[in-house]
């Protein structure tokens, strides 16, 4: 899904993943549209070749997952552009990329992707649920991202349990660090299916910080979560 970016005095810009594994950012300038730039994380190098072969039967998955931008503040209060973007099918990293200026090459964000299988992220299966942008009081003043777990493509075979997926997620947005594991830290939750839909954020009061999400897994439940103050 297309994400346009409306960076003032007239400089619209669009951003789109492609099966072909890159992010690309093109310029809208009214009768014509040209590329400004095209990234490709190097773990979908490995899908270049059977591309390049175009092979009827062999199908692969590039930067096939949401992407979600953030206009805002940085923590020494300039203005920033970034955008995040998931891979679904194509796998299991989200990727941070500061987009500030339009017609520079896109910075990363982080020092490494935030990467499913490792790490603090061990339990994120393939990124399909979109990293929504929030405030919640117990992380201060900064802006983090909310996402589920993912998809575990034990799902395309089975009904049953998944070993993956069934969590969710709240990042600082400015440096990919996990803040917080639904799964991991304490919340005796009992979820055995992967969230692989978008989270939704309610802001109960309107005070500008989240109080509550909700998520729905792949077994048809939906969990409520209510946020600490």
């Amino acid at each position: 899904k297309p994400v346009a970016i409306d960076y003032g005095n007239d400089d619209v810009r669009i951003l789109i993943g492609t099966n072909a594994g890159f992010l690309h950012m093109f310029k809208d300038s009214g009768n014509t549209v040209s590329e400004s730039w095209a990234f490709i994380p190097s773990a979908l190098y490995d899908i270049i070749k059977p591309l390049r072969n175009n092979k009827d039967d062999t199908k692969v998955y590039g930067m096939d997952g949401p992407i979600r931008v953030y206009l805002g503040n940085n923590a020494s209060d300039d203005d920033v552009v970034w955008a995040f973007a998931g891979m679904r099918r194509g796998g299991r990293n989200y990727y941070g990329l500061d987009i500030t200026d339009p017609d520079e090459k896109p910075k990363k964000l982080w020092d490494k992707p935030i990467e499913g299988g490792k790490g603090d992220f061990v339990e994120l299966a393939q990124t399909w649920s979109k990293p929504q942008v929030a405030f919640i009081k117990a992380f201060g003043d900064k802006p983090v991202l909310v996402f589920g777990g993912g998809y575990d493509e034990n799902k395309d075979t089975s009904s049953g349990p998944d070993s993956i997926g069934n969590n969710v997620y709240i990042v600082d947005a400015s440096n990919g660090n996990r803040l917080w594991s639904l799964l991991d830290d304490g919340n005796n939750f009992t979820g055995k299916h992967s969230i692989a839909a978008d989270v939704t954020l309610l802001d109960s009061d309107y005070d500008g910080y989240i109080d509550r999400l909700y998520a729905a897994d792949t077994g048809g439940n939906i969990w409520r979560i209510d946020m600490p103050s």
